[in-house]
């Protein structure tokens, strides 16, 4: 099994184990030391060109709140078997209060309203915060 298969089960298995939990959570909690976030999305080919841009446009915001490393990164899946999500979107936060200041911001608000790609696919998304394991 590659590496990539590797993470990809990973994810898979946590979303069966971590779904529930997370909607349990009405305001789910920022770490407040570095972590990623994990998209899990069910994607159409007419909705992957508007995803796309929607993701350079998110990109441009963040550089502009001063996080280009911030920057969303989306995968199409390749391989796999586990579930029905066919694409990942992911970013790393350095913070809480780095996260909490961009997605409050003037310009991340302005790229949520130009897209709404966004919400359509955040209804059948899993979502997760992950922090690195020491």
């Amino acid at each position: 099994m590659t590496r990539y298969q590797t993470v990809m089960c990973a994810l898979a298995l946590s979303v069966g184990s971590g779904a529930a939990a997370l909607g349990q959570e009405a305001q789910p909690s920022v770490p407040n030391q570095p972590f990623k976030t994990v998209h899990m999305l069910v994607v159409s080919p007419f909705q992957e060109p508007a995803l796309a841009a929607a993701v350079d446009d998110f990109n441009r915001a963040l550089a502009q709140e001063g996080c280009s490393a911030c920057a969303y990164h989306l995968y199409k899946l390749f391989v796999g078997k586990y579930g029905q999500f066919n694409y990942m979107m992911t970013s790393d936060w350095p913070s809480a209060d780095v996260y909490v200041r961009i997605h409050s911001s003037p310009s991340y608000s302005a790229a949520n309203r130009r897209n709404p790609v966004m919400s359509e696919l955040a209804a059948g998304e899993f979502y997760g915060r992950y922090i690195r394991v020491k």
